[in-house]
């Protein structure tokens, strides 16, 4: 029952844009999104009208729509078109540290981390199959790149599928995931920081690796979905929508 309430409550605030600012993670010195040794060149990413090359242990790929200066392998036009992407070297590619402003000082609020993940086509039909349990790593941040990074993905059961495809192919597709990261709250100058960082191997969890998961073979990082934390009569109208979606759906 958790799980299904949760997929509702995404799949309203992500199908709502409206209620919610998504951060899209954008390069270059403009941008909004460096390295955790706080670079801000194009070491890590192509920019808009350069080459797409391949990733390496130090570089992300830019895998975003042909609108974002990618190679159009996988988004969702006019909503997620940045599609972040480290594949064979996620593992050493620097993490990523997105500045988010314009917020009251101490305002909370709820943070969605937004990736994509692979799933089966089996006859031609979408299927709930994984094809590659691709993982991200991310987190709040206090801006020391010191907090933690959690690893999210279908299998590990913290992350919730949205419905929105990001890539179709012959026998697999790639759906929108998001892992709720928590509440954060902006410092005194209205800015939070959140981090993003490419995971291939089955996270470890006191001292052992998380079992009933599988590597993956790629990240595919789209950015942040923030939403203001609601008042409670606000809270309660949602909880009524969920409910009446749930209703419906049984």
């Amino acid at each position: 029952m958790k799980k299904i309430c949760v997929a509702l409550l995404v799949l309203c605030l992500v199908g709502a844009s409206a209620q919610a600012l998504i951060v899209l993670p954008v390069p270059g010195e403009t941008g909004n999104t460096v390295t955790n040794d706080l670079n801000a060149g194009t070491n890590w990413i192509n920019l808009p009208g350069e080459a797409v090359t391949t990733e390496t242990a130090t570089t992300w790929r830019n895998r975003s729509l042909t609108a974002a200066g990618g190679d159009n392998w996988c988004g969702i036009p006019n909503y997620l078109p940045y599609s972040v992407y480290c594949g064979t070297a996620a593992s050493t590619a620097p993490e990523l540290l997105t500045t988010v402003g314009g917020f009251d000082p101490y305002e909370q609020v709820d943070v969605w981390v937004l990736f994509s993940s692979s799933f089966k086509i089996v006859n031609g039909v979408q299927s709930t199959t994984v094809q590659k349990n691709c993982w991200i790593d991310a987190a709040i941040d206090d801006g020391s790149l010191t907090t933690p990074l959690t690893s999210y993905s279908w299998q590990a059961g913290n992350a919730v599928r949205t419905g929105a495809a990001t890539r179709v192919e012959a026998s697999v597709y790639y759906e929108l995931m998001a892992g709720y990261l928590g509440k954060a709250e902006a410092d005194d100058n209205g800015n939070i920081f959140l981090r993003a960082d490419g995971r291939l191997s089955v996270p470890v969890v006191d001292g052992l690796p998380m079992a009933g998961v599988s590597a993956g073979d790629r990240s595919i990082f789209h950015g942040f979905a923030v939403y203001e934390v609601p008042e409670p009569a606000t809270m309660t109208l949602l909880g009524l929508g969920a409910l009446t979606l749930l209703r419906k759906r049984n």
